[in-house]
C-alpha cells in the first residue's frame, strides 16, 4: 500500500547516476529546464512537514523516506526536453511484472517557480546541476522531496 501512495510523487519528479553538466560551461549559465534535463534524478529524501502518524503507529513522523522500500529507492528519473519524463524501476523491482520504464509529461508553470509532473503541481525549492527539491502534498499534506544526480 505505501509503494501505491508513493507512485504519484515518484512520477512527481522529481532523482542518481552519475552524469554531469558540459564542464565548458558555467553552471549559471544552464536554465533550468538544462539543468533539469541533464542526466538522471534519484530521490534522496522525503520529508513531511508538520510530521504526520505516517505508518499509524501513533508516533508522529518527518522522515518518510525512511518507510520507502529498497527496490523503490533505486528508481531514477530523467527529464526530457520535449517535456517527457522517464521513471526507470532501476535495478530492483518491486513487482517483476511492472515493465522497466514508464513515460509521463512534466512542464514548468509560473515563471517556471513551479513544476507539473505527471498533473502534480510542486513548488520548486531549490534546482540546481546536483540538486532538485520540490514541495509537495502527499495524502493532502505538505511535503519536501529532494533529488539528487
Amino acid at each position: 500500500m505505501q509503494t501505491k501512495l508513493f507512485l504519484p510523487l515518484l512520477l512527481v519528479s522529481a532523482v542518481i547516476f552519475i552524469s554531469g553538466c558540459n564542464k565548458d560551461k558555467d553552471d549559471k549559465s544552464l536554465s533550468r529546464s538544462d539543468i533539469l534535463t541533464i542526466g538522471k534524478w534519484r530521490m534522496t529524501a522525503l520529508k513531511m512537514t508538520p510530521p504526520v502518524d505516517y505508518d499509524g503507529d501513533g508516533i508522529v513522523d518527518s522522515d518518510v523516506y525512511a518507510f520507502i522500500e529498497a527496490c523503490d529507492k533505486d528508481d531514477y528519473f530523467t527529464f526530457m526536453k520535449d517535456g517527457t519524463l522517464e521513471l526507470n524501476e532501476g535495478t530492483l523491482k518491486c513487482d517483476p511484472l511492472d515493465p522497466q520504464t514508464q513515460t509521463d509529461n512534466w512542464s514548468f508553470v509560473n515563471d517556471e517557480k513551479e513544476i507539473i509532473i505527471a498533473g502534480d503541481r510542486c513548488t520548486i525549492l531549490e534546482l540546481n546541476p546536483t540538486l532538485f527539491r520540490v514541495r509537495v502534498l502527499i495524502l493532502n499534506k505538505p511535503a519536501e522531496a529532494s533529488f539528487t544526480r
